[in-house]
């Protein structure tokens, strides 16, 4: 996984596509909670980027990601990659 600081937001980047994924979910963490919150689920595994937008300026932000498989109504996901950072400008 990429991430691109750009101002006030960070561009994240799916790096080696989960084959047979039907979508991957995207959570941040935050430090006032001191736990990771879920701000995107991406539902076509084909999307390979998402902007996080509204942060604040020159602040650290940390994100996981991990892959999900629709099995009837349900979601099987998968482990969350390691945390990775990011800075706003």
């Amino acid at each position: 996984d990429g991430f691109l600081p750009l101002g006030c937001f960070v561009q994240l980047f799916v790096m080696g596509l989960d084959v047979g994924a039907d979508g991957y979910e995207i959570v941040r963490y935050n430090t006032k909670k001191k736990a990771y919150k879920k701000i995107k689920t991406l539902t076509n595994p084909k999307t390979v980027s998402y902007t996080d937008k509204g942060l604040k300026k020159r602040t650290k932000y940390k994100y996981k990601i991990r892959a999900y498989q629709k099995n009837g109504t349900k979601k099987v996901y998968g482990f969350y990659s390691n945390p990775k950072n990011g800075m706003t400008r």
